[in-house]
């Protein structure tokens, strides 16, 4: 059985590992362990078989006048698997240049236009329909209406919800989130145009915001269409696939605001406290006990408000506009008013984002949905 040589198991390990701080070894718990601890055994398994063989070589095959011919044949296979390690590197690094998370981003100078916003849909397999400032995408079950008069609306409907009637949006959380994105794109293609004067919120080169504002918004609508696919083939169960950031997001709260009330009732049993709903909270000290999801957040799926630094806190807060209406979390700062001001601050925060993957990127061959 041919076994692999010590340079190209090196060089595996090389390039498909992930670099390990040496004050940061794998910890047994880590789901990096088994790999980092499978491609160590490889290197060791391989100079054992070559110790095994040098050794063999030396004692049973007395070389004498062809040692230094083997010796020159050796360091020719040494150069060669170099060679061919190295190019096989060059080819992967050029690859990787060519995903959509690597590509150079170049400035678009270009207005606004409803036109580009229905490319995108085209582009990504949507029927696309442009009314004046109104785009119209579809796919085999999302439908988006994207105005762009004067304030940016965005209105979510499905082609297979036969329960749903009337002008109301069917989902309300993802039409502010797609709004929210275009909105952005705008300020910053109209700034890059000349046509608004540049404004403190851009933190680049307006052309290369409004170049990335383009390039998230396409993403957005590939994730899209990814769900709407899965959507189709379940009729209107599919609709799901939209609205499940909201209904988890909707569940946990509800847990949370169960088991703050049942503390409440065991530590204040005699006070008239007990009885009332929560008090507000701060979000710094809610924080501390568990993560705040926020559906919608930063792509078209459920995110986590892991850890804010007190500073991002105080900025925030400070920042909040005065509203007497009650928060659905009890929390001292806005839902709406937090999701907008955490584009702004992404050093001193911490998000978790839970996204669907298709089928090929992952491991397990079957997937219970």
């Amino acid at each position: 059985m041919a076994h692999s040589s010590l340079l190209s198991v090196v060089h595996d390990v090389l390039e498909q590992s992930t670099p390990i701080q040496a004050t940061e070894p794998a910890h047994p718990l880590s789901t990096a362990y088994n790999t980092v601890a499978a491609q160590l055994g490889a290197i060791l398994n391989t100079t054992h078989h070559l110790n095994h063989a040098l050794n063999q070589l030396n004692s049973d095959l007395p070389l004498g006048e062809n040692a230094t011919k083997l010796v020159a044949l050796m360091k020719e296979h040494t150069a060669l698997t170099s060679s061919v390690n190295q190019s096989a590197t060059a080819s992967l690094s050029l690859s990787s240049l060519v995903q959509e998370s690597h590509r150079a981003i170049y400035p678009d100078t270009s207005p606004p236009d409803p036109a580009k916003i229905a490319e995108w849909g085209r582009n990504l397999g949507m029927e696309a329909f442009v009314d004046g400032s109104t785009t119209v995408l579809a796919g085999k079950v999302l439908v988006l209406d994207i105005d762009l008069n004067d304030h940016v609306a965005v209105k979510t409907s499905f082609a297979n919800n036969n329960n749903h009637t009337g002008n109301a949006s069917a989902a309300p959380e993802l039409d502010a989130f797609l709004a929210r994105e275009v909105t952005r794109w705008i300020h910053a293609a109209r700034c890059a145009a000349g046509i608004d004067m540049v404004s403190g919120h851009l933190k680049e080169d307006p052309a290369i915001e409004a170049a990335r504002h383009s390039r998230a918004i396409q993403q957005h609508f590939r994730y899209l269409m990814m769900l709407d696919g899965l959507a189709a083939a379940e009729n209107e169960k599919g609709l799901r696939w939209f609205t499940e950031p909201t209904v988890i997001s909707d569940h946990i709260r509800k847990q949370v605001s169960t088991y703050a009330c049942s503390f409440l009732r065991l530590a204040l049993p005699l006070t008239s406290d007990a009885q009332s709903s929560p008090q507000t909270q701060t979000l710094d000290k809610l924080l501390t006990q568990h993560a705040l999801p926020l559906p919608f957040l930063v792509t078209p799926s459920l995110s986590f408000l892991v850890w804010l630094s007190p500073r991002a806190y105080l900025q925030i807060f400070r920042s909040s506009p005065s509203s007497k209406q009650p928060s659905i979390w009890n929390i001292d700062v806005p839902i709406a008013h937090l999701k907008t001001s955490l584009q702004d601050i992404p050093e001193d925060v911490t998000i978790a984002t839970l996204k669907l993957v298709p089928s090929t990127d992952v491991t397990s061959p079957a997937i219970d949905s």
